[in-house]
């Protein structure tokens, strides 16, 4: 595989990764059993239409990036 190969099918990882989650999601919803999803704020199982609000969650905090220095 060449390097320019490499690059084109690392790019395509996200993707990939994306739509393995959602078939994954759609298998799980599928199969009647309970899926725990977050829906904003809220943490719900969700079996076929049912909805049960497990936990409201606090708003997210941001935290600041901080950059380490490596001396050389």
């Amino acid at each position: 595989m060449t390097e320019e190969e490499l690059i084109l099918a690392e790019e395509r990882i996200p993707e990939l990764a994306v739509k393995a989650l959602d078939a994954a999601h759609q298998r799980a919803r599928a199969s009647g059993r309970p899926v725990v999803m977050l829906i904003g704020r809220t943490l719900v199982r969700v079996t076929g239409e049912e909805r049960v609000v497990l936990k409201e969650l606090p708003p997210r905090t941001k935290v600041d990036c901080l950059h380490k220095r490596v001396a050389s």
